[in-house]
């Protein structure tokens, strides 16, 4: 078979004895695609349908697994609003069991098709059984929203919509339809596609209905100017012709997929291994939807940081034409047919999105836990749910490469009035690991900061209790294993700890910055590792009881870095800058004179050359980011979004 639009190389083929069965594969490409990778367990795909069978042989290794739950304690550990929900949950019944409930008088049809899909998408490859999926690595969150009729109610749409964005899915296949508008799923929808999640939808099987004249939902869920919210997918058949059951139309079809007689995995009656656990032949438009799921988890497996706006435009674009084979549905069929390995060609010669855009990241203490991370001059370019929509006690953010692969990931710590939940994403918003620094009770809130205090090229997580306790620091590897603990000021200060991180001496190690919170004096320490103080010193004037904020950066290329230290309170927007000794070197006003209000403070090397800058957000009348030279002279000034309430937290990259 000649692909002319790629370059000749080596297929890669799985082992799986059914692969022969998977016909679809060959016409989408997979096996071109998977020469450039076979996708990543770091990618996770939610199914919202009637439950994936978890226990199948072919899709175990690839099902989703809650970082932060312990299971079967009864506990909800980290705090979500579900218990034990170790691998997803089951929003029919209302439990932590999200595999389909067998009822032999249904149909199997509508009991199976939750694990067809997931097959599909990520069947285990080369393991020298069953089938292969498109991804063969790709991790699969099992959420069963309808019940093994294949019905369902909105509330538990959107519930599970929700549940996939808040927990770090970065697709949603949802292969269900209705032609009636529903404004609470239309929100869930807009919510995850504003925090950067690709929903993929069947476009339904009505027998050829034209849905630009009726619209089919969630498909044809789009914005109020027409913006691409989810991916309608419609079927063909092995010759590229719109499959006779499938629905089309231009306003809502963006592309189209194999949909017919698609061999899978099938649940298993009884929960147990069976002949008929794989099979089926099934077709429907339902089995188009996941190929473009699929794929779409390939590409961001190669690309992590890829935005859903240009997954979009790489799947549409890099799709083969079929108007030709489709006369009387011209425009009707999406970009056409669905091609990953033009897909993941196109993905591999992006510049991956991190190392060109994403300077800054933002949050605020009184609005929404959504973390903004900005470009250089302080455009957003995306967004991180880094806790439940409802919370609104703020997030403590920090930047650190804590696998020591060379890319930042951003760390946040849930503000007072949430539980003591420390998060890692990957900038693509993906959850890489999550843990309970302080006990699950606790309330006070917590302070994050990162650095290498080993030298091992991989940063460690520091972490300062906020107020309520005494003030502990805790040092935890990119694992959450703690290795250290020391209390960073008087047992009976109960104001809580600020901390920052870096090389201030110039040894290659990164030492440990504290500050005392609101009612403890401006008394700034600096300890190693293992919480032996190396010096100390007052920022401001001994009776400031206001708290204060830090950041450091080596300002002046000298390989050691300064500190940089603002007042905590309303005051004026005054920036002080230390050397590693304690001695003032140089303040500024990062606002207008007179101005009181509250600031933050960070650092980022704008040039790459050593030296780096300090940016300041403050907000008053308006919200701003500005940035300064390492002497203070002021660069930029950018407004922020005008969303962000209460106090900011800002940290550079």
């Amino acid at each position: 078979m000649l692909f002319l639009s790629l370059p000749a190389r080596a297929i890669t083929l799985p082992n799986d004895p059914l692969y022969q069965e998977q016909w679809h594969l060959e016409k989408i490409n997979a096996p071109f695609a998977w020469d450039q990778g076979q996708g990543s367990r770091e990618v996770i795909v939610a199914v919202i349908d009637t439950g994936v069978d978890i226990n199948h042989p072919d899709l175990t290794p690839n099902i989703w697994t809650n970082p932060g739950e312990v299971p079967g304690d009864g506990l909800d550990n980290e705090r979500n609003g579900f218990i034990d929900d170790v691998h997803g949950w089951n929003f029919v019944e209302q439990n932590n069991d999200p595999r389909p409930q067998i009822e032999r008088s249904l149909s199997r049809q509508g009991y199976t098709h939750g694990t067809v899909l997931a097959g599909i998408i990520a069947g285990l490859g080369n393991n020298a059984q069953g089938i292969v999926g498109i991804g063969w690595r790709t991790t699969i969150m099992p959420l069963r929203a309808l019940d093994s009729s294949g019905s369902g109610s909105s509330e538990e749409v959107v519930r599970a919509i929700d549940y996939a964005v808040r927990n770090g899915a970065r697709i949603i296949n949802v292969s269900f339809t209705t032609f009636e508008t529903i404004p609470a799923i239309t929100e869930a929808v807009r919510r995850a596609k504003d925090a950067g999640v690709l929903m993929v939808a069947a476009a339904g099987n009505d027998a050829s209905q034209n849905l630009d004249f009726k619209p089919i939902y969630p498909a044809c869920t789009d914005g109020p100017a027409g913006e691409n919210w989810v991916l309608g997918v419609a079927a063909l058949n092995r010759f590229d012709q719109k499959s006779s059951f499938s629905n089309y139309g231009s306003l809502c079809v963006d592309l189209s997929a194999p949909g017919e007689e698609i061999f899978s995995t099938q649940a298993a009656a009884g929960g147990v291994l069976q002949l008929g656990s794989y099979g089926g032949y099934w077709s429907g438009t339902s089995l188009a939807a996941p190929m473009v799921s699929g794929v779409a988890a390939l590409v961001r497996s190669l690309r992590p940081t890829i935005s859903r706006e240009k997954l979009i435009d790489v799947l549409k674009r890099t799709a083969s034409p079929i108007d030709g084979l489709n006369p009387d549905y011209r425009g009707g069929l999406g970009w056409g047919r669905l091609d990953a390995a033009r897909a993941v060609e196109r993905a591999v010669a992006l510049v991956p999105e991190k190392e060109t855009n994403i300077r800054f990241a933002v949050s605020s203490e009184g609005g929404s836990p959504r973390v903004r991370l900005l470009d250089e001059g302080g455009t957003p370019v995306s967004s991180i749910l880094a806790y439940a929509e409802g919370f609104r006690g703020g997030v403590r953010i920090a930047a650190g490469d804590v696998d020591g692969m060379g890319g930042p990931e951003l760390i946040t710590g849930a503000g007072p009035g949430g539980g003591p939940h420390l998060r890692v994403f990957n900038l693509d918003g993906t959850v890489k690991g999550q843990f309970f620094p302080f006990v699950s009770q606790f309330r006070g809130g917590i302070t994050v900061a990162a650095g290498d205090l080993d030298g091992d090229g991989r940063d460690e997580i520091i972490v300062g209790a906020g107020g309520g306790i005494s003030p502990q620091v805790k040092v935890f590897d990119g694992k959450g294993t703690l290795q250290s603990q020391f209390l960073a000021y008087s047992a009976a200060f109960l104001g809580g700890v600020e901390v920052a991180a870096a090389d201030i001496d110039g040894d290659g190690v990164s030492e440990i910055i504290t500050g005392a919170g609101p009612g403890g004096g401006p008394h700034l320490r600096v300890f190693d590792a293992k919480g032996n103080v190396k010096r100390q010193f007052f920022a401001f004037e001994q009776t400031y009881r206001g708290g204060v904020r830090l950041a450091a950066g080596d300002l002046d290329g000298d390989r050691k870095s300064e500190i940089l230290v603002v007042r905590g309170s309303l005051d004026q927007s005054e920036v002080r800058v230390f050397s590693a000794s304690g001695s003032l070197r140089n303040t500024f006003l990062a606002f207008t004179p007179g101005e009181r209000m509250t600031i933050t403070p960070a650092t980022f090397d704008v040039e790459n050359d050593g030296r780096a800058e300090i940016a300041v957000a403050g907000r008053n009348i308006k919200t701003e980011l500005r940035g300064f030279s390492g002497v203070g002279s002021l660069l930029s000034v950018s407004s922020l979004p005008s969303d962000l309430a209460g106090n900011l937290r800002l940290v550079g990259f």
